[in-house]
């Protein structure tokens, strides 16, 4: 059923930043407004406080953005009151960007597909 592979993939998601000790995030995902004022809402309900959210407003065209655009997005929006970021989203490359992301910012940084495979 798709809805428990949503639930499990949100579920997946707070489980991978809790174990990481991640309060405040930074959530940054391929979309636009629309999304990001759902998982932004979601993710407030669910204990997390949002440092910064910022939607690259790719849509469909999500897997074309390249990792190095997922670590410059990461290192512009990143906050100091920020102690992780979170890329959302699935159909992307940004799984190729976690090392430089981490490395650059200093903070774990949780991608939706690494936390469901975690």
């Amino acid at each position: 059923c798709l809805l428990s592979l949503i639930v499990a993939a949100t579920q997946s998601v707070t489980d991978a930043l809790h174990a990481l000790g991640v309060k405040n995030i930074i959530l940054i995902n391929p979309y636009g407004d629309d999304a990001l004022a759902r998982e932004t809402a979601y993710l407030a309900a669910v204990g997390f406080t949002i440092a910064h959210a910022v939607g690259l407003g790719r849509g469909e065209d999500s897997y074309a953005v390249a990792p190095e655009e997922w670590v410059a997005a990461a290192c512009a929006h990143d906050r100091d009151a920020a102690d992780g970021i979170f890329l959302s989203g699935s159909n992307t490359r940004m799984l190729e960007a976690v090392a430089a992301i981490e490395d650059a910012l200093g903070k774990p940084a949780v991608t939706s597909i690494q936390a469901a495979l975690w």
